[in-house]
């Protein structure tokens, strides 16, 4: 197995971009988007939605860590036990979410996007199918490409460069969104597109120095 498959051991849960490409194929786990709003009606979470957000500064903090974010983290672990791994990714929102800047803009943070139960759920659903929406664009970039190998090494590199704009959210006319932050992101596409191929990971971390640069100093 390549050591880009190797999953992390981390007390955290995994984000999707922690995960292998064969973890959140959307080739491998089918999903029917027009039912993804009943579907997550039907989860567990979706009876306990936290209430509004409290006026008070120490009242949104402890909204926050002691009602918010667990809710969330449930509902992931509900998605990902009714879809796969790859629902993660419905909480990786555009700009400064909670978590690493994503392609997603149906879901902000649990601040802006928890409201009431009805309005919350299909703001879940909705960034759920755009999550995914963006995983099967990747899916079918990586399929539309020539066979990956570092034997040619200056074509390997160009490939990546063609593929760059993937760290980018893509919009619903397919263009990537240029004012975003992507360059954590890239890195990890990249990653995902050289995952499973002939390339050690320690030239696949070289190849990445060449294309991007350095990892970015902060998670991006």
């Amino acid at each position: 197995m390549n050591t880009t498959e190797q999953l992390p051991i981390d007390d955290e849960p995994l984000t999707p971009y922690q995960l292998p490409w064969s973890e959140i194929d959307p080739g491998r786990h089918p999903f029917d988007p027009s039912t993804a709003a009943a579907a997550v009606r039907g989860l567990e979470p979706a009876r306990r939605v936290p209430g509004p957000v409290p006026d008070d500064f120490d009242g949104r903090n402890r909204w926050r860590t002691e009602e918010a974010w667990p809710w969330a983290d449930d509902m992931s672990d509900a998605l990902v036990a009714a879809y796969g791994p790859w629902a993660r990714g419905w909480r990786f929102s555009v700009d400064d979410g909670e978590f690493s800047t994503g392609p997603v803009t149906s879901w902000c943070c649990t601040y802006h996007s928890i409201a009431s139960p009805e309005v919350t759920l299909v703001r879940v659903s909705l960034a759920l199918v755009e999550w995914r929406s963006w995983l099967e664009h990747i899916r079918r970039t990586f399929d539309a490409r020539p066979p990956f190998s570092i034997r040619d090494s200056e074509t390997a590199r160009f490939q990546l460069w063609q593929l760059m704009t993937l760290g980018r959210r893509i919009d619903p006319a397919g263009r990537p969104d240029n004012d975003r932050p992507w360059c954590g992101r890239a890195r990890d596409v990249l990653r995902w597109f050289m995952s499973g191929t002939d390339v050690p990971a320690e030239v696949q971390e070289d190849l990445l120095y060449d294309v991007v640069g350095d990892e970015p100093d902060e998670d991006w």
